[in-house]
């Protein structure tokens, strides 16, 4: 990975109130307003598309690996959806790892990364199109995705956030204008403490977990000196009235709550996501819930788009 110096452009992002440092009396989880749900559903539904439509018109990269776009004329926007191999195809191991050109000492898994990097310009030139068919140097980015799906909207994000850096300390006005929102569905860990802080300071992610989901409870299996952490903003759906993590979290039957989770901080500079109270402190046993429901979706279940 090329070095780029463009660090003194970083900020904290406020997080639509998720950061609560440890002096704060907010609680540990609160529910989610029925406005986000609304949203979180959406980008649910276009995550899902990524299962459902793998030949659509437009897709970027190969059947397994890739993401596809739908431009939102009403309301401005682009949003990119990502689908990536099953988590059984991707384990990480030791030979995967790296370290991230920004940040001194982080570790990440650089298999995914690399995924990515592959799919880039042809996402750039998406991004640019849509900027045209708009007219606009402005433009409001959604990026989701399921599983790995997720993790390539998290560092498709994070390298066009870079660019975007980086064109901007060039101070020009040639170049688009990105607002980004990441939205990711049983994400697993994509790093070490260092890496999920900086994920925190470039952007804005709603990470939705499900119950006691196995992928972003345990996954990747790594040796303790490697211990990934998740980035902020957990979104957690659970059975309604569970009392976890000593409850079945199979029974649905009474619906679901849907919780902000908060993240902690390890020590006075970092800021991870873990949260005891949430996914990261249930058994880590559930896989059939790793596809949902997600509010209205269950991923590769395509009836939802069916006529009618």
């Amino acid at each position: 990975m090329k070095r780029r110096n463009f660090s003194n452009k970083i900020s904290m992002h406020d997080g639509q109130s998720f950061h609560a440092d440890n002096s704060s009396a907010s609680p540990p989880k609160i529910p989610v307003d029925a406005s986000e749900i609304f949203f979180l559903t959406q980008m649910a539904r276009f995550a899902n598309m990524g299962y459902c439509y793998p030949s659509a018109p437009g897709r970027i990269g190969s059947e397994k690996k890739n993401a596809n776009f739908v431009l939102d004329l009403k309301n401005r926007s682009l949003i990119i959806y990502f689908t990536g191999p099953e988590i059984q195809e991707s384990i990480t191991s030791l030979e995967q790892l790296d370290t991230h050109d920004m940040v001194e000492g982080s570790i990440l898994e650089y298999e995914w990364y690399a995924d990515v990097q592959k799919l880039m310009l042809p996402i750039a030139d998406v991004i640019n199109k849509a900027g045209l068919t708009l007219n606009s140097k402005e433009i409001q980015l959604y990026l989701t995705g399921h599983g790995i799906g997720g993790v390539y909207a998290v560092f498709a994000a994070l390298l066009l956030k870079e660019v975007f850096l980086t064109y901007s300390a060039l101070e020009t006005n040639n170049y688009l204008k990105l607002d980004f929102v990441v939205v990711t569905f049983g994400q697993p860990r994509l790093g070490n403490a260092l890496f999920a802080d900086y994920i925190n300071r470039m952007l804005l992610i709603y990470r939705v977990t499900h119950s006691n989901d196995f992928i972003p409870n345990s996954m990747p299996l790594l040796p303790r000196d490697y211990l990934f952490k998740h980035h902020e903003r957990e979104i957690w759906i659970v059975p309604k009235d569970c009392e976890c993590p000593r409850q079945d979290f199979d029974q649905f039957e009474l619906g679901y709550d849907v919780f902000k989770c908060f993240g902690y901080w390890p020590n006075a500079i970092l800021k991870v996501g873990e949260n005891m109270e949430c996914n990261s402190g249930t058994d880590g046993r559930g896989t059939s819930v790793h596809f949902g429901p997600y509010f209205n979706t269950t991923f590769k279940d395509c009836r939802e788009f069916l006529p009618g």
